[in-house]
């Protein structure tokens, strides 16, 4: 009980920092950093388009901006490969690597309710990230 409390709490600590940290102008999201193996055989999801006028086929973005997505992308698979064991990893890799999108992939795994939380979690937190960074970007060019 106490640690699915402990885990809850620490969640939200992280949501709340990165908040703070991704609407404080003038801090940019993704700094460069190394790439671990691990990681570079998640399977980054495309952008969704929005739902306004300006889907992404039509924005030509930056290097800058999408240098930032891709650092959101990295943090969400550095944030589930932690939540996730060493097993579970190694099928999400063969799962992607068959072809599965990041949520099916997911989905195929057998885990626990607490890690399919936390997962969901920071899915959301990286899709609110990307909306906000492509919304941003519009309302500067439109």
């Amino acid at each position: 009980m106490a640690i699915k409390n402990t885990k809850r709490l620490s969640l939200l600590a992280v949501v709340a920092v990165m908040m703070i940290f991704f609407l404080s102008p003038g801090i940019a999201c993704a700094a460069t950093a190394k790439v671990s193996s691990v990681n570079a055989t998640f399977v980054t999801e495309q952008v969704k388009p929005a739902k306004h006028s300006n889907s992404r086929s039509k924005m030509s973005l930056t290097p800058m901006l999408r240098q930032r997505i891709q650092g959101i992308r990295q943090r969400r698979n550095r944030d589930i490969q932690a939540i996730l064991q060493p097993s579970q990893i190694k099928e999400l890799k063969h799962n992607l690597r068959s072809g599965d999108r990041l949520d099916l992939a997911i989905k195929k795994l057998n885990i626990t309710p607490d890690q399919q939380y936390m997962i969901e979690s920071t899915m959301r937190i990286a899709d609110i990230k990307i909306k906000a960074l492509l919304s941003k970007y519009s309302l500067q060019m439109g």
